[in-house]
């Protein structure tokens, strides 16, 4: 893992004009506390966000983080020519329903899993290191990164999911 991987993706989430974060279908609290804290950092920042997920939310841990993610991206954040930001998946194909609306934009991965042939050569930023932990730990080192100090729940988000 690189410090210097970190920065050019959180320079990268910076100048982005908005953001789509996205994570696999059937979500782990990994993917969601991932989305989450760094989707709701740069909607903190002023800048346009979505957050979104293919669902379904089953797992107990994470039932109650479902009302914080949408299933379709409006066609007004689309023209905003947004930068797509997928989460805990390496390929368009682990974020179901949602695969085709982000297909065709700028796109930045962010995975901790190892890589297989498909999702190599997937996205136009990639900060893949399967020797991290979780996601989390990666979405935590950009956002240190670009000088952000976590606040006490987004990093019990990070830490317990």
């Amino acid at each position: 893992m690189s410090i210097l991987d970190a920065e050019i993706i959180y320079t990268a989430l910076q100048r982005a004009s908005a953001l789509i974060v996205v994570g696999h279908e059937e979500p782990d609290g990994d993917c969601v506390a991932s989305q989450l804290v760094l989707g709701e950092y740069f909607l903190s920042t002023g800048k346009t966000v979505g957050i979104f997920s293919s669902g379904p939310f089953h797992r107990k841990e994470i039932s109650q983080f479902s009302s914080r993610f949408e299933t379709t991206i409006s066609p007004e954040l689309l023209r905003q020519n947004p930068t797509v930001v997928l989460l805990d998946c390496s390929t368009l194909s682990r974020t179901g329903s949602l695969a085709q609306q982000i297909q065709n934009h700028h796109t930045i991965v962010i995975d901790h899993h190892i890589e297989d042939t498909e999702s190599k050569f997937f996205g136009d930023l990639r900060f893949v290191e399967p020797s991290a932990p979780a996601t989390a730990y990666l979405v935590q080192l950009i956002l240190e990164a670009g000088g952000v100090r976590l606040n006490s729940d987004q990093a019990k988000l990070l830490m317990t999911m």
